[in-house]
């Protein structure tokens, strides 16, 4: 079962990394200065998170999931959500870990770019990875969590990573999980990460 729900994730990561925002991963441009943060509730998902204007919501659906889909395209930067929901819980913290690793290494070969840093992390106890990874002129930076059956993605892409520091720092310390049986974990990332 848990290979399945892996070779499943890597699919949904596959289709859904490139999808909304592709092209403008390598479009070079000045950053705009962002006016206004807008506080974001997904309450049915389960999330919060402040974005660069209000974000527009759309769905990708699966054999066995639908992913929904919460972004704002700040040309030339992009910041999104994503959340999909499993049918089957995953705890154990090796299975965690496999499936972490190997979200990573589809998210990059999927964005084409080369993974220029990883680090383990974690959001209330629950396992993650951030990955920061360059695909062509840009900088892709993307965290991913697996909270019990829920897997969140939270995605920063620009083409001016240090200029745009603050607000990629702002949109990432803005996530945060609001339901209470998300709130903890024993599963926290190993101390070592497989590449």
């Amino acid at each position: 079962m848990i290979r399945t729900i892996v070779l499943f994730l890597a699919f949904i990561l596959t289709v859904s990394i490139l999808t909304p925002a592709q092209d403008q991963f390598a479009k070079p441009a000045v950053s705009p200065a962002v006016i206004d943060w807008v506080p974001f509730v997904a309450k049915d998902c389960g999330f919060t998170a402040s974005f660069p204007g209000t974000p527009a919501e759309s769905t990708q659906s699966g054999k066995e999931t639908t992913t929904r889909i919460f972004s704002v395209d700040a040309k030339p930067d992009y910041y999104a959500v994503r959340y999909t929901k499993y049918r089957d819980p995953v705890v154990d913290k090796k299975a965690v870990t496999d499936m972490l690793n190997n979200m990573r290494t589809q998210i990059v070969a999927n964005s084409k770019g080369k993974l220029i840093d990883e680090r383990q992390i974690d959001i209330n106890g629950w396992a993650g990875r951030e990955l920061k990874i360059a695909v062509g002129e840009s900088t892709l930076t993307t965290r991913v969590y697996w909270v019990k059956q829920q897997l969140y993605q939270v995605i920063a892409s620009t083409p001016d990573a240090v200029k745009n520091k603050e607000n990629i720092a702002k949109f990432f310390g803005s996530f945060s999980l609001k339901e209470k049986n998300y709130q903890s974990s024993n599963i926290a990332p190993d101390q070592n990460v497989s590449q």
